[in-house]
């Protein structure tokens, strides 16, 4: 998401136009019978959408002109795009939430850099042992390798731990700042720029009786809530299944730090 939505901020006044070729086609799917919605030309200018009715008879039969289609995709951009002062509220409560995130990854860094001295410690001492022989080949082969796995993977979290606090806000920022600007930026777009928008912000859209039905993806979903609530008092809401959904959970994956090896080192 993060590099489609940095794509937009790029692209925009920047046509793609593709002769032969329909914008929406193919971006719906029929409600009553599942085979996508095709588009055609009338009377060599006008484009019309209709449901490839490749499964059968159709209860929706009739074609749909294009422009229709555009208003109503228009107004899906609209109801996600929230006010500037909504955002700062939103950004102010994300700031809030990236304090956390960085004591949480504080004291994971710590975690991790600890068990990673403590194994390091441990592989040097066995080395010692079997210069001294005290520990034989085999065992030390077995050990060491297996030491020096665990080091690898200790490091890894680490490092992923390290760069994960400036990419997760800059990240967060840039969707905030995609949704206060949504509508503006979808309409700069020439009809295949808004197909490509409409995929970053939606999923799965449907036609029926003439309607468009879409389902947002989130954060964008959380938005249209909330402006449909009418703001956000506390920056939350109820999601489309009825669970709540917080701004800290903007993406999919978990804020929260890498968790270091709970266990106990290996023998």
């Amino acid at each position: 998401m993060f590099e489609a939505v940095q794509a937009v901020f790029r692209s925009h006044n920047k046509p793609k136009y593709r002769k032969h070729e329909f914008a929406f086609g193919g971006l719906m799917t029929c409600s009553d019978c599942g085979c996508t919605i095709t588009a055609e030309f009338k009377k060599g200018k006008y484009v019309y959408y209709r449901c490839t009715t490749r499964r059968g008879a159709c209860a929706q039969g009739k074609v749909i002109r294009e422009e229709i289609l555009v208003e109503q995709f228009s107004e899906i951009i609209d109801r996600m795009t929230l006010d500037p002062e909504t955002i700062q509220k939103v950004k102010d409560h994300f700031l809030g939430v990236m304090k956390e995130v960085e004591t949480l990854r504080a004291e994971s860094k710590a975690a991790l850099k600890e068990q990673l001295e403590a194994l390091k410690d441990r592989l040097d001492r066995a080395y010692e042992d079997r210069l001294d022989g005290k520990l034989s080949e085999a065992l030390w082969v077995r050990k060491s390798q297996e030491w020096e796995r665990e080091i690898f993977r200790l490091e890894g979290l680490l490092n992923a731990t390290e760069n994960a606090d400036e990419r997760f806000q800059e990240e967060g920022f840039l969707v905030l700042d995609l949704i206060e600007n949504a509508r503006p930026l979808y309409h700069v777009q020439d009809k295949f720029g808004r197909r490509d928008f409409l995929k970053i912000v939606c999923s799965n859209f449907y036609l029926k009786d003439g309607q468009i039905k879409a389902e947002y993806r989130q954060p964008f979903g959380t938005a249209a809530l909330m402006k449909e609530a009418g703001g956000a008092e506390n920056q939350e809401a109820p999601s489309q299944e009825g669970a709540s959904v917080k701004w800290s959970g903007w993406r999919d994956s978990n804020p929260r730090p890498p968790e270091p090896h709970s266990g106990t080192l290996p023998d």
